[in-house]
C-alpha cells in the first residue's frame, strides 16, 4: 500500500505540474494576443484606409494630400505620428478640390509624373499665388519645379549631415545649437538613407543644406503664399530613428541631448503656427477624456471647432505641452 500510495503522489504531481505548464502556455499566447490586438490599430494604418480614419473636421485642420496609396511604400504613419506629437489637427484626402479649400496643404509621401495632372498642378500653382501655403518632401516632377524653385535634383544614399542655414518662421523653435545641425547617419556605413539634393532656382532659399552643399529644406515664395520642399523622408528621419532602426544617427551613445528626429517635428509646428492665422494645436495626453478639454463645441468667430477642444494659454514648446492651444491673429 505504501509503495503504491507514493506512485499515486508521485503521478499527482506529475499531472498537476504539466497542467501547469499547459495552464502558463495558454495564459501567454492569451496575453499576447491580446497585447497584438491593442497595438494593431496604433501601428496598422496600412491596413485601415486613412482617408476614413482621419476625415476633414474643421476649417483649421491642415489638409494633408496623400499622393501615391498605391505606388508607394510610404504610408502616412510617418506624417500622421509627427502631427499628432505636436498637436497639429489635420485631416488625410485624395481630393485635390477638397485639400485646396484649407490654408495648409502638405503633399506627402512624394510628388512625381503620376501624382498630378497638368490641370490639377495648374490648381497648386493658383493656390499659393492666392495666398495658399504647401509644405512637400521628394518632389520630382518638373511641371512643378518653378512652383517649389529648384532646376534639378540629385538622389543619394551617402549624404550624412545636414545644417540649416539663415532663418526663417519655420525655424522658430531651432534654438539650440544641437538643433541647428542633424546627423542622418554614421560614415562606417558605406550607404545609408536615400535622400534629394535640390539645385534651387529663381527666388528659391535653402533653410538647409547636405554637407554636399544641395539643399535639403528649401523655401520659395509665390505670389501671396509660399512652399517648402524637404529633400528627405520623415519615414527616415523620423520613425526611423525613434524605432531605433536608424544608421547610428545619434551623436551620442547616451546621456546627451539628441533633437535629430524631433527637429522635424518642431519645424511642422512651427510652419502651422506661422501661416494658419488663428490656429490650435489639441491635447497630446493619451487618457480617455482630458482634463483640458470640454464636451461643448466652442466658436471662434466664424471658426467652429468640435467638441473636446477648450482654450489654454501657449507653451514655448510642443513637446513639453500637452494640451488644446489657441492663438488669436494679430
Amino acid at each position: 500500500m505504501t509503495a503504491n500510495w507514493k506512485w499515486s503522489f508521485l503521478l499527482g504531481l506529475l499531472v498537476i505540474g504539466l497542467a501547469a505548464v499547459y495552464a502558463r502556455k495558454t495564459i501567454g499566447r492569451r496575453a499576447a494576443s491580446a497585447v497584438a490586438s491593442k497595438a494593431a490599430p496604433g501601428l496598422g494604418h496600412e491596413h485601415a484606409d486613412p482617408t476614413q480614419e482621419f476625415p476633414e473636421r474643421f476649417p483649421l485642420q491642415v489638409a494633408v494630400f496623400w499622393t501615391a496609396p498605391n505606388t508607394s511604400s510610404e504610408t502616412p504613419l510617418p506624417l500622421v505620428h509627427s502631427l499628432k506629437e505636436m498637436g497639429i489637427p489635420f485631416f488625410i484626402t485624395r481630393d485635390v478640390g477638397q485639400a485646396l479649400k484649407h490654408r495648409l496643404v502638405i503633399l506627402y509621401p512624394s510628388v512625381d509624373g503620376h501624382t498630378f495632372s497638368q490641370d490639377q498642378a495648374k490648381q497648386l500653382a493658383d493656390f499659393v499665388q492666392n495666398g495658399g501655403y504647401i509644405f512637400a518632401q521628394n518632389a520630382f516632377w518638373g511641371s512643378l519645379r518653378e512652383l517649389f524653385g529648384y532646376s534639378e535634383f540629385k538622389p543619394s544614399r551617402k549624404r550624412y549631415h545636414l545644417a540649416f542655414v539663415g532663418a526663417d518662421p519655420v525655424m522658430k523653435y531651432l534654438n539650440r545649437p544641437q538643433e541647428r545641425e542633424v546627423r542622418l547617419g554614421s560614415e562606417s556605413y558605406n550607404e545609408i538613407l536615400w535622400t534629394n539634393g535640390y539645385v534651387l532656382s529663381g527666388g528659391a532659399v535653402a533653410l538647409a543644406r547636405f554637407d554636399d552643399g544641395t539643399a535639403a529644406l528649401a523655401t520659395n515664395v509665390v505670389g501671396k503664399g509660399r512652399v517648402y520642399l524637404l529633400g528627405l523622408s520623415l519615414m527616415d528621419v523620423v520613425l526611423r530613428s525613434q524605432s531605433n532602426r536608424d544608421f547610428e544617427a545619434e551623436r551620442h551613445y547616451v546621456n546627451a541631448f539628441e533633437p535629430g528626429a524631433d527637429v522635424w517635428l518642431l519645424i511642422l509646428r512651427a510652419w502651422y503656427e506661422a501661416y494658419t492665422g488663428d490656429w490650435v494645436r489639441l491635447a497630446t495626453i493619451p487618457t480617455v477624456r482630458d482634463p483640458y478639454c470640454s464636451s461643448r463645441t466652442t466658436s471662434i468667430g466664424k471658426t467652429h471647432l468640435p467638441p473636446a477642444l477648450t482654450l489654454s494659454a501657449s507653451r514655448r514648446r510642443t513637446r513639453r505641452a500637452a494640451r488644446f492651444l489657441f492663438k488669436p491673429s494679430t
